[in-house]
Formats: C-alpha cells, sequence, structure tokens
C-alpha cells in the first residue's frame, strides 16, 4: 500500500467513480483501476462492488475512507509546510483558502485569476472538501480562510455573506422545466440525486421532505454539489442544491428552478478565532465575500 493508491482511493469515493478520478488526477482511467485494484490486493478486501460498468462502495470502503483521508491530509500537510519553507520571502503574500469542491472547479479559478492581476506576487493554496473538513483546516491553521455555513462555534470568527435558499436542479427539457416552481410533491415519483446522509445539507433537504410528508426516491447518493449535478446532467435523476454553489458551475445543460418553501441556509467565511489576519488575507476575503454575495443575489 501506498500514498497513490490511497490518493487514488479517497479520490473515486469523493468524485464517484474511476473516470472522475482519472481527470481530478491527470492519470488515465486504466492505471487508477490498476491503482485500485493493487489496494484491494495489498488490503485484502473488496472495496467497491463492479456492476454494469459502475463501482458501488461496500461498507469497508466507507469506514476505510476516514482512516485514508487523515493519512492524506498528513501526508498533504507536510508537503504544505515544505512549500511554505520554500516561499519563504512570499510568506506574506501566501493565502490559503478552504472551499469546498464545487467552488474550487471553476468559482476559485476566475477569482484568483482577478485577483493575482490585482496583487502581482501573491500565493495562493487553494484546499478543498467537506465542510467539517473545511473547519478542520481552518482551526488546525492549514488554512487562512473557509467557506462554510454559518453557525454558533466559539473556535472560529465568521463573515456571513448571505442566507440563500435551496433549488431544483434538472437537465435541460425535464418535465420539470416546465414549471415555475416545483413543490415536494413534485419531485414524490422522481428519481433523485443528493449529498450523503451524513452531510449537514441533506439532514436540511430529509426534512424539507418529511415537513411535506413525502418520500423522495434517492438513487444515487454523492459527496458534492458539483458531481451531483453531473449526475443530474446526464440525466440520471434532479437534486437539490443550493443557489451560492449552483451558481459558481458552468452551463453544462443544467436547468433550474425554485422550490416552495424550500430549506435556507445561511454562509459566510470563518477564520479561526483570535489568530491576526494580514493584509492580504482581508483582501482576499472582501473580495471573495463581495463577489459571493452579487453571486447569490443573481441566482
Amino acid at each position: 500500500m501506498n500514498i497513490k493508491q490511497l490518493e487514488v482511493f479517497t479520490a473515486i469515493m469523493s468524485l464517484g467513480s474511476t473516470k472522475a478520478a482519472a481527470e481530478s488526477l491527470g492519470q488515465s482511467q486504466s492505471a487508477i483501476s490498476r491503482m485500485l485494484a493493487q489496494l484491494e490486493a495489498d488490503l485484502g478486501l473488496e472495496l467497491f462492488i463492479r456492476s454494469k460498468g459502475r463501482l458501488l462502495a461496500k461498507p469497508e470502503a466507507e469506514e476505510l475512507l476516514i482512516s485514508a483521508v487523515d493519512i492524506m491530509e498528513r501526508v498533504n500537510g507536510m508537503a504544505r509546510h515544505a512549500e511554505e519553507i520554500r516561499l519563504g520571502r512570499f510568506r506574506n503574500q501566501l493565502v490559503k483558502v478552504a472551499v469546498p469542491y464545487t467552488l474550487a472547479l471553476n468559482y476559485m479559478p476566475r477569482l484568483i485569476e482577478r485577483l493575482m492581476a490585482e496583487n502581482p506576487g501573491i500565493v495562493f493554496e487553494v484546499l478543498t472538501g467537506s465542510y467539517v473538513s473545511i473547519e478542520s483546516k481552518v482551526e488546525n491553521r492549514e488554512a487562512d480562510l473557509g467557506f462554510t455555513r454559518v453557525y454558533e462555534n466559539p473556535h472560529f470568527e465568521f463573515d456571513k455573506i448571505d442566507q440563500c435558499e435551496a433549488v431544483c436542479v434538472m437537465p435541460k427539457g425535464h418535465p420539470l422545466s416546465e414549471l415555475k416552481v416545483i413543490t415536494a410533491k413534485d419531485l414524490a415519483a422522481v428519481s433523485m440525486v443528493l449529498l450523503g446522509r451524513q452531510s449537514s445539507a441533506r439532514k436540511d433537504i430529509d426534512f424539507y421532505f418529511h415537513r411535506q410528508g413525502v418520500k423522495p426516491k434517492v438513487k444515487i447518493e454523492v459527496h458534492s454539489v458539483g458531481v451531483a449535478c453531473q449526475f443530474v446532467a446526464k440525466g440520471l435523476g434532479v437534486s437539490i442544491v443550493n443557489s451560492i454553489l449552483l451558481d459558481s458551475l458552468e452551463d453544462n445543460g443544467l436547468d433550474w428552478r425554485p422550490l416552495v418553501e424550500p430549506p435556507l441556509y445561511s454562509y459566510g467565511l470563518i477564520y479561526k478565532a483570535g489568530r491576526p489576519r494580514s493584509k492580504m488575507v482581508e483582501r482576499v476575503a472582501h473580495t471573495m465575500k463581495a463577489d459571493l454575495q452579487a453571486r447569490s443575489h443573481k441566482a
């Protein structure tokens, strides 16, 4: 077992397929499959069920994911530390931002391009993960600021961006696109692609359906809004996502409609409580907050 195999394993668990993992890691799909097979052989465990060209994670894979993520974060932490030492003369201008995978896909490249044009010499490190992972990175000083849900937590200082609504996402031309607004009952018989049950956003969605007396037909569970939208674009179901993240995605064959009495989300930037922030971090945070606020209103 080696680090490359663990990197492949965590990428597949996060993105849902060997193809997506290959694209993310810059490897061929066959190389990804070989490394996964070797990892299973080294561990003596079958981690996935192969069914009609798809990988379905077994309970053993879910259990091992926690350890794998912890190991990868420690390894990446050492690599980041070494890089910071190498960039010593730029230390005051190194800004580490932790965001969900969905924001990192398309939104962050555009924002960073603008910031780098306005601030020559700035160096960025973009970290991705779940909201729990983002908060852990900020608390452990692996990130200067992060994007997450706003709630009471003495470990952080919160800078609220906005409150946004969840919307229903569907492929263009889907029968639901004929409606101006969508109710929970409209979704009762529709196949759905939702975030995993352990996520806080999924709990809000489950409560939304429970409140309306509807049991959704959940066919696929994923671990990021970006991946959910990729499945939706392929016609494998519809999803419910928050509008601020939807607006960060490129147009890839998706349509969306507002929900009646939708779940509401409060998002913002977080910083480690009591930790001084450099002027460059403040500048990045101010630009990011203003930009996301504008996008939230647009959505």
